[in-house]
């Protein structure tokens, strides 16, 4: 993958991160939908699995300023 793009990628993890840490902070509980059409009918819900602990993650890269 070119520098440039990598470094593009990065910086929008990095928006991201951001916007959704922002948001935390501020006690957004979780964002609007789009309302159904009248009469549509709900997702069918996948069959329940039992908890597997999420992945381990690397630590986001710190901010740069912009």
């Amino acid at each position: 993958m070119p520098d440039d793009l990598r470094a593009d990628f990065a910086n929008l993890a990095a928006s991201l991160r951001a916007y959704v840490e922002w948001h935390e902070d501020a006690g957004t509980l979780g964002f609007p939908r789009a309302p159904r059409p009248q009469g549509a009918q709900p997702a069918p819900q996948a069959p329940s699995k039992p908890a597997t602990p999420p992945p381990s993650r690397a630590p986001a890269p710190a901010l740069a300023p912009a």
